[in-house]
């Protein structure tokens, strides 16, 4: 199966918890703006985009996260993980702390 095939069946993570992982590999979430509008724009929704950059092996992979129409936060990592993976931990922080920060800056402006 190539990396093309399975990314066109998999489907986004619902989350509903903490992603745990074992993994020791040092992974560094870089949010990135300008994908983010533009995917926000087409899902008519807001997205968070990112590029998980594993330090440890060199890797690169792209992660979303978002709410679907339930409320639901979902994620998806175009790595080959059939489950959530240490790239979506390292990208839940950091939309986590974001998100904080933005809900802070709502409730001073109300």
């Amino acid at each position: 199966m190539t990396d093309e095939s399975h990314n066109e069946r998999k489907r986004p993570f619902v989350i509903d918890r903490e992603v745990v992982t074992g993994s020791t590999d040092e992974i560094e979430a870089r949010y990135d703006p300008e994908w983010s509008a533009m995917r926000s724009g087409r899902a008519e929704r807001q997205v968070f985009a990112y590029v998980a950059v594993n330090a440890t092996k060199g890797n690169r992979y792209s992660c979303e996260i978002f709410e679907n129409d339930n409320g639901e936060l979902c994620c998806f990592c175009n790595c080959l993980s059939r489950v959530p993976c240490k790239h979506l931990a390292s990208c839940l922080k950091d939309y986590r702390e974001r998100k904080e920060i933005a809900d802070r800056q709502t409730n001073l402006e109300a």
